[in-house]
């Protein structure tokens, strides 16, 4: 997880789309499959809470930005996995 919110942090610094699905796709390649999933989970929901895949730890009123659009991450996914 430090290695995601590295990730998180490059992203954030980065204004060009290209670079974010550039970052997002390297990292996403380096991860195992559960790893992978809890990744991409996390950049398009934020942080996931035990009890299920479907349930956020943010409270329903939060709308956190995480400086991961859904674009950039459909294209990082696309990228990372062929």
């Amino acid at each position: 997880m430090d290695r995601l919110a590295l990730v998180c942090e490059d992203v954030a610094r980065n204004a060009s789309r290209a670079r974010k699905i550039r970052i997002v796709a390297d990292f996403l390649r380096t991860l195992n499959d559960a790893d992978f999933v809890l990744a991409v989970q996390f950049l398009s929901a934020g942080p996931v809470a035990a009890g299920g895949p479907n349930q956020t730890l943010f409270a329903t009123e939060e709308k956190p930005k995480l400086s991961v659009g859904y674009g950039v991450l459909r294209d990082a996914l696309q990228t990372a996995t062929g």
